[in-house]
């Protein structure tokens, strides 16, 4: 279908061009097929031109739509323009202004085309195969430079005729009579090697595999366009009665050579999509016009209903288990292909597989770590069970056999209500000890009420066997280190039991005096409590007065300062 489009579209353009040439052939051979009219000459010649500003209009126009590269696009687009612009000069020559002088310059101004022309499509090559923010080096720039000088010498060549000499005896300087100088030959020379240029790089560029057979139609445009400027520069009488409209026989010629670079696949274009999607392989791919009626495909591409199509619109659409249909929307139509997940389907599997292993083993691993974590549970409850039996085992050991006195007393007797005194004072301090411990076991501070409560409830009972007990806690603090805590305590519970036997009094001062925590007891007893300063080396223990004691532990941290 696209090749019969094409076909056609090239029919149509031969049939204007040879129209429009037979018209000026007819013009040239002054038969009398065509009625000797001024008004009918002008209404043919008018066809004529307007056939080739519609011929190249329309090239312009299709170059912008099917060059790929956007700043290559804008320079062959700019040569279109500078044909038009060519053009429409000679109109303007021939038809309208009448002013020889004018007519003169206006035929200058053909040279604006013919320097810029090639120019323009060198930078086309250059941006061939690159991104779209590629920009030329600064220095390909400096190439307007002889372009510019060159069109001013054509210009002013009514100063120093180096361009064209007309004869010295001409009364109007005219394009009917002249001669070539060295600065037409510089003007060709440029026009050559910028054009020679562009085909270089356009060739080097373009990375598509070319067969032979399609270097035909740039060979024959080359081999004409050549044929042609330097026919038409010696006045070759066949030439110029085929095609003597230069200007128009030019821009066709460009633009056929332009053509077939492009079919050469030397400019890319985004045009030949059949050849494309039918050499499209590993894809199954498909573009569809708006009615869903299949325009091109690829090679491995599979006939998808309709509905389906639609449905797609919305999301992908599962076509079977291993193949699901995606769907873009595109100028015209749409484009729709077909992804095989079967790969992906058998990794989903392998996935699911693993994780149901990985569920299986996470809940196994999760259940040897509680039944781990019960066993350190009871292993610590042990440890610290024997951590605190061990650090109360001599007040344990004391109320058991208080117990056995307090049996073989009675409960009536006198002795009886001490022994159980006694055993209050020594599970009060078992009892406040497991809190102490537990504290410094984690290392945690405990409240300043906390140790006063303990030395109160301490205290307490010693009151019930007729001690006369005084309490004073202030240090300044509202936390104390758990050990230090502990430690006080222990010492008073020592001195306690020591002097448990003979004790009348007990008075119990926990403070901190020149930045040092320290516990004062004054204890009222018969016995000696020197017998504690091994076990407490830095305490100040000293008979205050008879039957009376003074015991100072200073404490630093957790131990004894």
């Amino acid at each position: 279908m696209k090749t019969k489009s094409n076909t056609w579209t090239v029919a149509v353009i031969s049939l204007l061009v040879i129209t429009a040439d037979l018209i000026q052939i007819l013009h040239n051979a002054n038969l009398t097929l065509l009625p000797n009219l001024p008004e009918f000459r002008m209404l043919t010649d008018l066809i004529r031109v307007s056939i080739h500003v519609a011929l190249i209009t329309m090239w312009g126009f299709s170059l912008y739509h099917r060059i790929v590269q956007m700043q290559a696009r804008w320079y062959l687009c700019g040569i279109a323009i500078l044909m038009l612009f060519w053009l429409h000069l000679k109109v303007l020559k021939y038809y309208i202004v009448m002013d020889v002088n004018a007519v003169r310059y206006l035929w200058y101004l053909y040279y604006l085309p013919l320097l810029y022309i090639p120019l323009f499509a060198l930078f086309a090559a250059l941006f061939l195969g690159k991104a779209e923010s590629y920009r030329l080096p600064r220095w390909i720039h400096f190439l307007h430079i002889p372009a510019a000088a060159l069109f001013l010498l054509v210009l002013s060549n009514d100063l120093h005729q180096l361009v064209f000499r007309f004869p010295a005896d001409a009364a109007v300087f005219s394009d009917h009579a002249y001669q070539r100088g060295a600065g037409y030959a510089l003007v060709f020379i440029w026009f050559a090697a910028c054009s020679f240029l562009a085909f270089c790089i356009m060739f080097t560029r373009s990375r598509f595999y070319r067969k032979r057979k399609e270097f035909l139609p740039l060979i024959l445009s080359l081999a004409l366009s050549m044929t042609y400027i330097l026919t038409y520069m010696v006045n070759f009488p066949l030439t110029v009665f085929l095609a003597g409209d230069s200007s128009a026989a030019c821009c066709l010629l460009f633009a056929a050579v332009i053509e077939s670079c492009i079919y050469c696949r030397m400019i890319p274009t985004n045009t030949r999509y059949n050849e494309m999607f039918a050499a499209s392989v590993g894809n199954n791919a498909q573009i569809v016009d708006a009615s869903y009626r299949v325009r091109y495909a690829s090679g491995e591409a599979v006939q998808i209903p309709v509905e389906k199509m639609k449905e797609a619109e919305n999301g992908p659409v599962m076509l079977g288990e291993e193949t699901i249909l995606h769907h873009m929307p595109i100028a015209g139509g749409h484009a729709v292909w077909v992804e095989d997940i079967s790969e992906l389907s058998k990794l989903r599997r392998e996935l699911t597989d693993t994780q149901e292993e990985l569920i299986e083993r996470n809940a196994m691993l999760e259940y040897e770590y509680n039944l781990e974590k019960q066993r350190k549970t009871v292993e610590e409850q042990n440890r610290l069970y024997d951590l605190l039996a061990s650090s109360t085992r001599k007040q344990l050991d004391q109320i058991s056999l208080l117990m056995q006195d307090y049996e073989a007393a009675g409960t009536d007797t006198e002795a009886g209500r001490a022994i159980l005194s006694r055993i209050a004072v020594l599970g009060s301090y078992v009892k406040r000890k497991k809190h102490l411990m537990l504290s410094v076991y984690s290392d945690f501070n405990i409240a300043e009420g906390e140790l006063k409560r303990a030395f109160a409830e301490s205290l307490h009972y010693l009151q019930f066997m007729g001690v006369r007990c005084t309490l004073y806690v202030d240090t300044g603090r509202h936390y104390l280190p758990g050990t230090m805590a502990a430690f006080a305590y222990d010492f008073f519970e020592t001195v306690t039991e020591t002097a448990l036997d003979s004790l009348t009094s007990m008075m119990v001062t926990v403070s901190e005096v020149s930045d040092v925590f320290r516990v004062r007891l004054i204890v009222g007893c018969g016995e000696d409590l020197r017998v504690l300063q091994k076990e407490y080396p830095a305490a100040m223990i000293e008979a205050s007065d008879e039957d009376e004691w003074t015991l100072v532990l200073p404490l630093k941290g957790g131990t004894a300062g």
